[in-house]
């Protein structure tokens, strides 16, 4: 498991990248603070197929995040 800190506009998105056990592949998890419940970001069942096309999806939740952050 491969966990890390995003910092954007002066907002944190942790992650988690587990791997699967019966496929190849790999969840991406994220929370925005520490004691927040964890939320799996992905379509469905569907899985990112390696850890770099998952970390570019957390990228991508980090930047939807802080936009809506700074909407609100």
């Amino acid at each position: 498991m491969r966990t890390g800190v995003i910092r954007l506009n002066g907002h944190q998105l942790e992650y988690e990248l587990r791997p699967l056990a019966a496929q190849q592949g790999y969840e991406a998890w994220v929370r925005t603070a520490p004691g927040r419940e964890w939320t799996r970001i992905g379509v469905g069942d569907s899985a990112f197929v390696t850890e770099d096309a998952a970390l570019k999806g957390i990228k991508f939740a980090a930047v939807e995040i802080s936009a809506r952050r700074l909407q609100a």
